[in-house]
């Protein structure tokens, strides 16, 4: 078998990659601009991003196959280069409403404010079910995967599907993250009585940030907001969660000792 037949069979399958990823995407971008949920239309957003960035690597690819250069072997990163941040939000149906379109509404703020905005790469996974999580973290490889929710001392609450609640365990959490160890970096758990959760990811992940005890909405928001703004600006986890703390405290309603850094 030639080189030349193995290179037109590699540009035959990038073509067909491309058009699949084309045709999707302008589904996609269709429904998004029928769609007016504002949740909707952030998940939308993110898709979108991501499927214009694996587009934008196929591109890349062909132009090599068709100079005469081979294709990487490695599989490609969709943020090579940048920080990405995975936000996870899950909202059940028979659980209270959460302010989760304003925290990352405000999380999107400030990154795109940041004197690093372009080495940050936001996405976003909406009524995130088991499946959902696992799939999102495969696609995205994120460095920082961000949770905002429900928790309950026994774990987290992901949505089943038919939207409603399904506790996902910290030991089930732990095993996830064990498989992801070598390119996650942090995890906060945006979520009531997480803690426990983060105790048992850390077992394989760096740095792992979880809440003491019910954590108020508008702390939760500001919590992440100091965070990000640090993470924008290009400091260290550490610093980050430090002023995550400082911005509940200058918000004036308390709760700073809730966020807990392991």
């Amino acid at each position: 078998m030639s080189l030349d037949f193995i290179t037109a069979a590699k540009i035959k399958e990038a073509e067909s990659k491309w058009e699949r990823i084309s045709k999707r995407l302008a589904l996609v971008e269709e429904q998004y601009n029928a769609e007016t949920r504002a949740e909707e239309r952030f998940r939308m957003e993110s898709d979108i991003a991501r499927m214009k960035q694996e587009r934008q690597q196929v591109e890349q690819e062909l132009a090599e196959l068709q100079g005469g250069g081979s294709a990487p072997e490695q599989e490609p990163s969709p943020s090579t280069g940048k920080t990405t941040i995975l936000f996870l939000a899950a909202n059940p149906m028979d659980t209270a409403r959460l302010r989760l379109d304003e925290e990352v509404r405000q999380i999107s703020t400030d990154l795109k404010l940041a004197k690093e905005r372009d080495l940050l790469h936001l996405t976003q996974e909406w009524a995130v079910t088991s499946d959902t999580l696992m799939q999102a973290i495969l696609d995205t490889r994120p460095q920082i995967v961000h949770f905002s929710g429900h928790g309950e001392q026994e774990g987290i609450c992901l949505e089943d599907g038919q939207g409603i609640a399904k506790l996902v365990s910290a030991a089930a959490l732990a095993n996830l993250f064990r498989l992801f160890k070598d390119s996650v970096q942090c995890v906060l758990l945006n979520a009531c009585y997480s803690l426990a959760q983060a105790e048992a990811i850390k077992e394989h992940i760096p740095h792992v940030i979880g809440m003491s005890s019910a954590i108020p909405d508008t702390t939760a928001i500001s919590f992440a907001s100091g965070f990000y703004k640090a993470v924008g600006a290009g400091r260290d986890i550490p610093f980050a969660f430090e002023l995550g703390k400082a911005a509940v405290l200058m918000q004036g309603d308390g709760g700073d000792e809730l966020p807990v850094l392991l």
